[in-house]
């Protein structure tokens, strides 16, 4: 963690299963067994699109299956927040990116073209 508060050295991954893993990089190359730090098995479908707030490198954004999205702070990863209600109709999302000069603005976006931005401060 840096003088911020922000997690540095974390592997993030998505699966097929739903869930979102954190890995510690130094162990994996250190050829180490126990290199998870951390899982959650959150969402029902595959985890399809993952991407790190680049102000606060702590928060992570996830998309899968049916609309589903979610924010995971890193200091809290047990209890992940959603942006809103699910689109309708629910499609999947494929992309999932934080706004590169706005902290707080999130879009998704869907294999049908479907474009949401989300405006986290006003949900």
């Amino acid at each position: 963690m840096d003088s911020k508060g922000n997690i540095s050295g974390v592997l993030i991954a998505g699966g097929e299963n739903g869930n979102i893993i954190l890995y510690d990089p130094s162990k994996i190359i250190a050829g180490e067994k126990e290199v998870v730090i951390a899982q959650n098995d959150k969402h029902t479908g595959p985890v399809r699109a993952l991407d790190v707030n680049i102000f606060q490198t702590n928060l992570v954004a996830s998309g899968a299956n049916e609309s589903e999205i979610y924010i995971w702070d890193l200091n809290n990863f047990a209890t992940p927040m959603t942006p809103g209600a699910k689109t309708q109709p629910p499609e999947d999302i494929s992309c999932i990116a934080w706004n590169r000069q706005v902290q707080h603005i999130l879009a998704s976006a869907s294999p049908s073209g479907q474009a949401t931005v989300w405006d986290l401060r006003k949900k």
